[in-house]
């Protein structure tokens, strides 16, 4: 390239101060940008410090929750916050939303609780879960707790997975992502993720029933000392029939005041399950799981009282625990209010109050409630006689319900006499009465006319089968279902009331104090019925107050096939069957109603199917049995077509 000559000056000079003006201006350029970057340095040293100031505030107010000095802590903890470091105001929201060190106030909480969870804290995301799952100074909303359960647990946070899991089981019904999100936590240890993973694989919450799975994860958060886990791993051994296990972990959660366990061992001790009965401890320990507002230990603590097992009988303690239990909707506990007041045992006699209480059964479908205001309305008991009312109670005590099911008109006329005795003195069985009533709602809506008879002397059982197959008479179809205590001698099954005449020292004490089952028989023979159907889930351990030096089978005998009868026994002939602990239905109760409840199932489908399910439930330690024996016609009975 030619350069152009400039007069006075040569080519070479100019070039050689375009080169030093260059440099010089490279020299400045890099001068300014190593000075910008000095500067940029700098200010991240400083904010840098800042940061570790900020943060070594935060730790300060920590240790001075840990000293409980709660000023300190929360002028350090609100400051650090302020300078928008999202652990501190995380941890301000927790002390905010719990009440440590500061009055409690949910709107702050969640103010704080927003801004760190808007930086990606996952503990304060998973706090505005637990907001909005609850109704914590927010509105409510399933949805919205598990969008920031999410955002926690999709960063590992294992309580939000746990809380996840949680949302998926009980609000959007989905088990199978329910177990993926409580494994995840599980394997972090996470105690109350591996309790609902156990209690899923317990009780078959849509993975599939896998006892051993649950025994390893309920036995991994109780080892932790997770109570609740502790009472499941119980119950789970207690099915499984090995006592001493079961009353070792029910002790441990027992012992932490978990009022589920506490209320087992009280059942266990009351009725004497692998253990001396001890009435005493079982009362203590009932009494311990009432005051938690656990329902079924009320019921059994005012059974107590009522019966004066392991105290001194007290009608006022029993009104109080029934009273308790009534409130919280206990059918069973607001008719047994209307009977200690109709008789007025140990305190004031209160017809108003009896006659109160049994309407309130009555209207939750209580039969032998019902029973006792026809008598009051007709006898005028207490309050004015009203032929009326006694004829409305009689109507919905007899009333015939043969509505269409989905285009289905049955052709046969049904009856059911359905029995639970539950309140013995000795040996009480927690679930007999409970699951005659849990038969009794089924059978009605299956078109059966259902006649209660719960917790009766021998005068009263008898009374109700003779006037049950009077009734009979005018029905195509008739059904017995018994379940309490029972023994069978010389071949012969008797039914034992809940208060027999007398202890049964001999066989003429057991045939005089108890039902012989040929009585029913007898009495069913006598109706023409075309089809009679009996169910006897009442095949369990001699109990204490029956003689026990004769050598009596356990279990019930067998009966002899009838024409026209189908009998069902809870168990094989001569075993014993599981009762439960009044948590749940009996297996075989559970199992019954399941089938009962399935369209289009013929009465052999039905009682082949209860026994490969109680067989699956109880291990093979019981077996159900039956036989059918209705004509050929009638063999293809439906309950439910």
């Amino acid at each position: 390239m030619l350069l152009k000559k400039v007069e006075g000056i040569s080519s070479i000079s100019i070039l050689r101060s375009n080169i030093i003006v260059i440099i010089v201006n490279v020299y400045f350029t890099m001068k300014k940008q190593l000075i910008i970057l000095a500067l940029f340095c700098i200010c991240l040293t400083m904010f840098s410090h800042a940061s570790d100031n900020i943060k070594k505030m935060y730790e300060k107010g920590l240790k001075c929750l840990d000293n409980k000095e709660y000023s300190d802590a929360l002028n350090y903890i609100q400051t650090a916050a302020n300078a928008n470091y999202p652990d501190a105001q995380g941890y301000l929201g927790f002390m905010y939303g719990t009440g440590e060190g500061v009055e409690k106030n949910d709107s702050v909480a969640k103010y704080w609780f927003q801004k760190a969870a808007e930086q990606g804290n996952a503990m304060a995301q998973y706090n505005l879960g637990v907001m909005h799952e609850h109704g914590y100074g927010v509105e409510m909303s399933k949805f919205e707790a598990g969008l920031w359960y999410r955002k926690a647990a999709e960063q590992g946070y294992s309580n939000a997975q746990t809380g996840l899991g949680y949302i998926y089981e009980t609000y959007l019904s989905n088990n199978e992502r329910a177990r993926y999100w409580y494994q995840k936590a599980a394997e972090q240890g996470n105690a109350a993720a591996q309790n609902n993973l156990g209690k899923m694989y317990q009780n078959v919450y849509g993975v599939g029933r896998n006892d051993s799975l649950a025994e390893y994860w309920l036995r991994k958060a109780a080892e932790q000392g997770y109570s609740v886990a502790q009472a499941s791993l119980g119950y789970l051994y207690s099915q499984e029939k090995k006592d001493s296990l079961a009353m070792y972990w029910y002790q441990k959660a027992a012992d932490q005041g978990d009022a589920m366990a506490q209320n087992n061992l009280g059942v266990i001790y009351d009725n004497g399950y692998g253990v001396d009965e001890n009435d005493s401890l079982a009362l203590c320990l009932f009494q311990k799981a009432a005051e938690q507002g656990d329902v079924t230990a009320q019921n059994n603590l005012a059974n107590m009282y009522a019966d004066g097992r392991g105290v001194e009988k007290n009608d006022t303690l029993a009104v109080f625990w029934y009273q308790k239990t009534a409130e919280q909707g206990d059918d069973i506990a607001c008719y047994k209010l209307g009977n200690i007041y109709a008789r007025g045992r140990g305190l004031r006699k209160n017809d108003s109050l009896a006659v109160y209480w049994y309407e309130r059964a009555a209207k939750r479908g209580i039969y032998s409630a019902m029973d006792s205001l026809i008598i009051i309305y007709e006898k005028g008991i207490g309050v004015p006689k009203d032929i009326e009312k006694a004829q409305y109670w009689r109507d919905e005590y007899e009333k015939d319900n043969f509505e269409p099911i989905e285009g289905y008109y049955p052709e046969e006329k049904r009856i059911a006499l359905v029995i639970g005795n539950s309140d013995y003195e000795k040996q009480r069985l927690p679930n007999a009465e409970k699951d005659a009533l849990a038969l009794h709602k089924v059978l009605s809506n299956l078109d059966f006319v259902v006649v209660a008879c719960m917790n009766k002397d021998k005068n009263d059982m008898e009374n109700a089968i003779l006037d049950f197959c009077a009734k009979a008479k005018k029905y195509d179809i008739a059904l017995v279902y018994y379940a309490g205590h029972a023994v069978q001698e010389k071949g012969i099954n008797y039914l034992i009331p809940v208060r027999p005449s007398k202890k049964i020292d001999n066989y003429d004490d057991l045939k005089n104090s108890c039902i012989g089952l040929p009585l029913v028989i007898d009495s069913l023979n006598g109706t023409g019925n075309r089809k009679n159907i009996i169910i006897l889930d009442a095949c369990r351990d001699r109990p204490s107050f029956v003689w026990q030096d004769r050598g009596g089978q356990g279990g019930l005998a067998r009966i002899s096939e009838l024409e026209n009868y189908l009998v069902a026994f809870s168990t094989l002939a001569g075993e014993k069957a599981k009762d439960g602990t009044g948590q749940n239905n009996s297996p075989y109760m559970t199992a019954l109603l399941e089938e009962l409840e399935k369209k289009g199932q013929s009465v052999d489908d039905i009682f082949t199917h209860v026994r490969t399910k109680v067989m699956d439930m109880t291990k093979m330690e019981q077996i159900p049995s039956y036989w059918n024996n209705l004509n050929e016609t009638d063999n293809k009975f439906y309950f439910n077509k």
